[in-house]
Parts: structure tokens; sequence; C-alpha cells
């Protein structure tokens, strides 16, 4: 996939859509990229998903609009799900940090879809790239599906 990673991106059209096109965090944005929760924030926007804001950071993922623990609306964007009950499409998300979107789930083995500041790009697991998804859960990583609106 040829979108370039940069923090705070959360679209991969260049400036065409003036709606999309300024950061959520300081307004530098350059226009074309995306971070991790930018890609799973796209996702959702292209599935038909009307969240309000429709961009969401790892925090906004798991703690609603309001960014705020036991805020009210801590499942406006996600719902937690469990190792078990989760599949494709879901995500791990680790507050502050990081996230991905699980791609495939064969038992306890995953893979995924994540935009990587280290790899300056997104990426797409491939079929040799198969993790344990304890590995994630037990790094802090939380599995919740995306709440349609």
């Amino acid at each position: 996939m040829d979108v370039p990673y940069e923090w705070g991106g959360h679209w991969f059209g260049g400036k065409a859509n003036a709606t999309y096109d300024e950061t959520y965090i300081d307004n530098t944005y350059a226009g074309y990229g995306t971070d991790c929760s930018g890609l799973v924030s796209i996702g959702a926007w292209f599935a038909g998903y009307n969240w309000d804001p429709w961009r969401a950071t790892t925090y906004k993922l798991r703690y609603g609009p309001d960014n705020a623990p036991g805020g009210g609306d801590d499942d406006y964007y996600t719902t937690a799900r469990t190792k078990a009950n989760c599949a494709a499409g879901d995500i791990l998300n680790w507050p502050g940090h990081h996230v991905i979107t699980i791609a495939s789930k064969n038992g306890d083995m995953i893979r995924a879809i994540e935009a990587k500041g280290g790899a300056n790009k997104v990426i797409h697991w491939a079929e040799n790239e198969e993790e344990d998804i304890d590995n994630w859960i037990n790094g802090g990583y939380e599995p919740r599906r995306l709440n349609e609106h």
C-alpha cells in the first residue's frame, strides 16, 4: 500500500478534499499520509461509519470523543472485545501509543494492517508474518470492535 506514514495524518488523497487536509494536532499536516489511528478512522469513514468527529486518536478510540476515561461516551467509537470473540475488522488498541487492524485471525494467530512510523508506510502483514494475539494483549493492547453510527 503505497501510502506514507505521517504522524497526525489521516488522509491519502492529497489535498483534493479540503475537509480532510488538516491534522487534528497542529494544522501542519502536509496533506498526504496517515498514522495508525488515522488509518482506522479512514477505514471507518469509507465503510460508512458516521462518527462525529470522524477522526479518532488512539485515546478517543478507547475513551470516546471527550477523550476522558469514564466520561460517559467511552464506547462511542469502539466496544470492548475479548481475545476469543475478536475477529477480522476489529482493532488492537493501546491508547496513546498505537493501534492495528486485525486483517485475519486463525485461532490465536493474527495478521494485521497498520500504519507504522518506523516503516514509514502503511503495511499489510504477509502470510508468513502472523503473530500470536497474546503478544499484543500482554503488551498493553485491548481488542475492540468499531461501532457504526
